[in-house]
């Protein structure tokens, strides 16, 4: 077999999970502003106080060099 060279594009994605907490005028639990609101919570949070749970490698492209 031919040794041979590929260069590989990934994308990496790693997942945490986080509760946060949401307060606000809400229609009930289907409301799309307590995703939107959850989401900048997080966001803003420290991520260090994210718990990791995996990473995914998800391949974009692959071409012989």
């Amino acid at each position: 077999m031919t040794k041979r060279k590929f260069e590989v594009e990934m994308e990496i994605i790693k997942k945490y999970s986080v509760k946060v907490t949401v307060e606000g005028e809400f229609s009930g639990v289907g409301d799309p502003d307590i995703e939107e609101k959850a989401k900048k919570v997080a966001d803003n949070m420290s991520h260090d106080s994210w718990d990791y749970k995996d990473t995914e490698f998800e391949i974009e492209y692959v071409d012989e060099v």
